[in-house]
């Protein structure tokens, strides 16, 4: 019954990892050399727009707000780091928990579930 609220915390506390080891937090230089390399326009803006977002987003996880919508904004930044850093531990597990988040939902403890009833719903019914 509580395993989503723990992939919830092991979400928050991979997240919080990967935000330490980004050069500036708010604009990551490694990734604005990707989107430099993918010819992007305006890479220093993506880059600080993706950490931003994926911040925000890692907080409304936290607290159960749109878990589901929130885990799969989070997994852009998550993904740009798998490909700037390549796949390890931190940011699998990362993935991972938020794959689980959008499956099964944010579980009990959460503020806002506005999801469930759409997710939840059966066909015909």
């Amino acid at each position: 019954v509580y395993l989503p609220v723990g992939a919830r915390l092991v979400l928050v506390a991979c997240v919080q990892v990967l935000a330490q080891q980004m050069d500036p937090l708010w604009q990551p230089a490694a990734w604005v050399t990707l989107f430099n390399g993918w010819h992007l326009p305006w890479p220093a803006f993506l880059a600080t727009f993706f950490a931003i977002i994926g911040l925000l987003a890692t907080v409304m996880i936290t607290l159960g707000i749109m878990a589901r919508l929130m885990a799969i904004v989070v997994m852009l930044p998550v993904g740009f780091d798998m490909v700037v850093n390549g796949v390890n531990l931190v940011n699998g597990t990362a993935m991972a928990c938020g794959v689980f988040i959008m499956l099964l939902g944010s579980g009990p403890l959460s503020l806002w579930l506005p999801e469930e009833a759409f997710v939840t719903r059966r066909a015909g019914e």
